[in-house]
């Protein structure tokens, strides 16, 4: 129907009603909840929740990179304040950002704030067109001076952050994994609800924080410290079991929150972002996932973790897309039947969904049960071999990425972040979303 102008920001419901020649409307038209900014969000432009010059459990030790990279024609000045946990935002330290250009501050907290902590970094856009500029960070655990292993921080902007009450859902896990909760409020929010349910949906915990304004908090080993009721065994539990999935709410403003996955071996983390229910209902693609040896004897192995979060019991399907053209259309496509409100993880993702064996890699599709949401999260790592038993990985969590969000025809993307030196390369992944005849095409 085109373009439409709001008179105020605010929430606002939006109704898409098909109306077919007869003058016969849809009975159950479809909404959507949108929030409508007028420019940047009246606080900080956006955050990222997980920074740290700080040491952790077992031994590791927790530094930042953070990236800025202006993708605007003009110049833009920014303001970056740090948040510590549950406390009062330091002073804003100012710079320029020149047009494509990456300003790469290692280890941030330290080499920007001078201190010892761990955080939240929210930026505010003070001149210049505050949707051009890419934030990201890099958390990882420095072993010595050439092996660092981390995880990926996306930046989130406040605007694309859903209003006060609603809910954030998040995966979690133990056994040979830990798992920390870490959330990050508004300047209005004050207290955030914590709730704990099992993998076949019935809440197991609860909890209630009042925190401050424009802070940052993070629940450390939700299983062993938070809540050790939960699971009799945290460390000698099999990792099937020991899925559950846990909701954030901020109760009087917004909030943005993820889970770090932490491996107990190598203190490797995999950062998983919360989501709303209605990202359940989206095509998404996970490019990335895995079955196939790589550089430096890696093993590489992609586990996928689904829950439902509402509605009725249904079936996720999942598409594999691998390398090269696919003219035909012809697409191997398995489904995963979950209960309502069931959550799971299927490890080996490639092997255990579509017997696979390697070499094998590319991206799957997930198409949305149509009677509730299918929230997923992909992690890929490399696993080996611990002497006296076991395995230890290094992975990334790979975040979904909606068909709708994928750049069209004389668009353009921009990923900040990249690196290679003596330590580290990068890879780069390209999927063509193609959509044609009724049929996907790689």
């Amino acid at each position: 129907p085109g373009n439409h102008s709001f008179a105020a920001p605010g929430g606002y419901t939006v109704t898409f009603t098909a109306t077919d020649d007869r003058g016969l409307a849809d009975p159950t038209p479809d909404s959507r909840l949108v929030t409508v900014v007028d420019g940047p969000h009246a606080g900080p432009t956006g955050v990222v929740a997980g920074v740290a010059n700080v040491p952790g459990a077992l031994g590791s030790d927790w530094h930042t990179d953070l990236y800025l990279h202006n993708a605007s024609p003009g110049a833009i000045s920014v303001d970056l304040t740090f948040s510590p946990a549950n406390g009062t935002a330091g002073a804003p330290v100012s710079m320029t950002v020149l047009p494509d250009e990456t300003a790469a501050l290692d280890d941030v907290v330290a080499s920007v704030f001078g201190i010892e902590g761990s955080g939240a970094i929210n930026w505010s856009v003070i001149t210049g067109d505050h949707r051009g500029l890419l934030v990201s960070a890099n958390t990882y655990n420095r072993v010595d001076a050439d092996r660092r292993y981390g995880q990926q921080v996306p930046g989130v902007r406040w605007s694309d952050v859903p209003p006060e009450g609603s809910s954030i859902w998040l995966p979690a896990l133990a056994g040979r994994y830990r798992t920390n909760l870490g959330f990050a409020t508004d300047e209005s929010c004050t207290r955030v609800s914590v709730r704990g349910y099992d993998k076949t949906g019935i809440q197991v915990a609860q909890r209630v924080l009042n925190v401050q304004p424009l802070t940052w908090a993070q629940l450390n080993g939700l299983f062993r410290n938070v809540f050790p009721d939960l699971i009799a065994d945290p460390d000698g539990v099999a990792l099937a079991d020991s899925m559950h999935r846990f909701e954030v709410v901020g109760s009087n403003g917004r909030v943005t929150a993820y889970t770090s996955i932490i491996d107990n071996q190598t203190s490797d983390g995999s950062y998983m972002l919360g989501r709303r229910p209605a990202e359940g209902l989206q095509l998404s693609w996970l490019p990335g996932a895995a079955k196939i040896s790589g550089a430096n004897e890696s093993r590489w192995t992609s586990d996928v973790i689904l829950m439902h979060v509402g509605g009725a019991d249904d079936t996720t399907s999942f598409g594999f897309f691998g390398p090269g053209a696919n003219p035909t259309g012809a697409v191997d496509t398995e489904g995963v039947f979950l209960l309502a409100d069931e959550s799971m993880i299927e490890e080996d993702s490639l092997g255990t969904l579509f017997g696979y064996q390697a070499p094998k890699v590319g991206s799957l599709l997930t198409i949305a049960p149509a009677n509730s949401g299918g929230l997923v999260w992909m992690r890929t790592y490399t696993e080996e071999a611990v002497a006296g038993g076991g395995t230890r990985t290094y992975g990334q969590a790979i975040e979904p990425r909606p068909q709708e969000a994928m750049i069209t025809a004389a668009g353009e993307g921009r990923i900040a972040g990249f690196s290679h030196d003596q330590s580290r390369r990068a890879n780069l992944i390209l999927q063509n979303p193609r959509f044609a005849n009724g049929n996907y095409h790689a």
